[in-house]
């Protein structure tokens, strides 16, 4: 695709989400083309390259961070085979690399995700049971309906209570960081997310 015009919407498209830099999504054949954006990244060493991957029927997903033809961290999971990716979330969860890339944040906020991170885990795991590929399937029907309903409404009325306290809650004054005995300064860590929202 290097050098050549193509038709938004036909082989790629774009995605924008507040607070984030736009997504470019396309599609690939049998493996994600890490080796062609390491290439790419030579030309724009000052940029952070994201590249976030999945492919159900090749059971592996996964996501790649890259800068000026190096892969600076990786993360590939496998086992998703069958109707395994239905719960793919909870028997092979996959670490976000990309945060401290697109913005850098201090330990308390680092902290505060954390607590967002669980909110999130216990919703997917709400959402899966009332997802209609669980619900229509014969996993459904081999279980007991009465435990899949209270379970569907305990992880309800936990997610509340975590939602509820979670605004409480703060880490500023807690988690206080050395900025002087650390390894990248406040200026660098700036420069570094700037220079992955710019890609």
């Amino acid at each position: 695709m290097y050098g050549e015009e193509v038709k938004e919407g036909e082989y790629y498209s774009v995605n924008s989400f507040e607070g984030r830099p736009e997504q470019f999504l396309f599609k690939t054949k049998w493996e994600p083309p890490v080796n062609a954006l390491l290439t790419l990244s030579k030309r724009y060493p000052a940029a952070v390259f994201l590249l976030d991957y999945l492919c159900w029927e090749s059971d592996f997903r996964g996501q790649v961070v890259m800068q000026d033809g190096k892969v600076i961290e990786s993360i590939r999971r496998t086992g998703y085979r069958g109707p395994a990716y239905l719960w793919s979330d909870i028997t092979h969860p996959v670490v976000d690399l990309f945060g401290p890339y697109v913005a850098p944040k201090t330990l308390a906020q680092h902290a505060a995700e954390r607590i967002q991170d669980a909110i999130g885990i216990i919703n997917g795991l709400k959402e899966t049971l009332e997802d209609e590929r669980f619900t229509k399937s014969h996993y459904r029907a081999l279980g007991n309906d009465r435990q899949v309903k209270k379970a569907i409404a305990d992880l309800s009325a936990m997610l509340n209570m975590m939602i509820r306290y979670a605004g409480d809650i703060s880490f500023e004054g807690v988690l206080v960081e050395d900025l002087s005995s650390s390894h990248f300064s406040r200026e660098t860590r700036s420069d570094a997310g700037n220079d992955a929202a710019g890609k």
